[in-house]
């Protein structure tokens, strides 16, 4: 059993932190990441692309391996998306769970989380996608972005006999 923290240690956080503006700082850049990998899935889903550009920095990299392949930079970035990934699905449902963070130091943090993707193809192919992204993250000029994402596929698979019809009023 855990002793309760004493006054010695109660404001020392799992990183060391022990000022209240680095406890707060450590708070504040855990929302902002879940938040820049929440509106990834926001920003292809909803074809959002000013919100998905808005979660990388300029020099980022979209490693996400085949069958797409690999992005250097924003205007390739933006280019993955708008002709790669929209023109191969309908519509897409990303829902993303399971994230860690871990900090190095203030301005850097890496993060892995797992993603279940459905999707539809243009010819209503019902898709299931399963994969896990690996994050770099950095805080640069006080604005936290995506400065690598890796996406591992477990599955892509399409499922057969689903019909896509919305459901009855």
């Amino acid at each position: 059993m855990t002793a309760p923290p004493t006054t010695a240690n109660a404001a020392t956080t799992e990183a060391g932190h022990s000022s209240v503006e680095e406890r707060l700082d450590r708070m504040e850049s855990r929302w902002a990441l879940r938040d820049l990998v929440s509106n990834y899935c926001h920003g292809v889903d909803k074809h959002d692309i000013d919100l998905f550009m808005s979660i990388w920095h300029d020099d980022a990299v979209w490693r996400i391996g085949p069958p797409f392949g690999d992005f250097h930079g924003a205007a390739e970035v933006r280019r993955a998306l708008v002709d790669v990934i929209w023109p191969a699905w309908r519509e897409t449902h990303h829902w993303t769970t399971n994230l860690t963070l871990t900090f190095d130091g203030t301005d850097a943090a890496d993060g892995v989380c797992d993603v279940n993707c459905n999707g539809a193809t243009p010819d209503d192919v019902m898709q299931v996608v399963s994969a896990t992204y690996t994050d770099r993250f950095e805080r640069r000029a006080g604005r936290w972005a995506i400065a690598r994402r890796d996406v591992v596929i477990h599955y892509f698979s399409a499922v057969p006999g689903v019909d896509l019809a919305p459901p009855a009023e």
